[in-house]
């Protein structure tokens, strides 16, 4: 394999990581965004647990958050 031709393989697997991190990222995004959606409406931890698959822990923070109106 060719000097310029090891660079392009890490190039291309440096992007490759970042997209699939990226991706990762947005589905946790998205999983936690509905259960904050479903503690808005009451729904038990149990349930929002099942839903999306996060942890009891994740989702009491979450809980939290919503409660005190905190963004991060």
């Amino acid at each position: 394999m060719t000097y310029e031709m090891e660079l392009k393989d890490r190039e291309y697997l440096g992007y490759m990581r970042g997209y699939i991190e990226g991706c990762i990222e947005g589905y946790i995004e998205a999983k936690e965004s509905i259960a904050t959606n479903l503690i808005r409406m009451n729904m038990p931890i149990e349930t929002i647990q099942e839903l999306t698959e996060l942890s009891i822990d994740r989702i009491l923070e979450l809980e939290k958050k919503f409660m005190t109106n905190d963004p991060n």
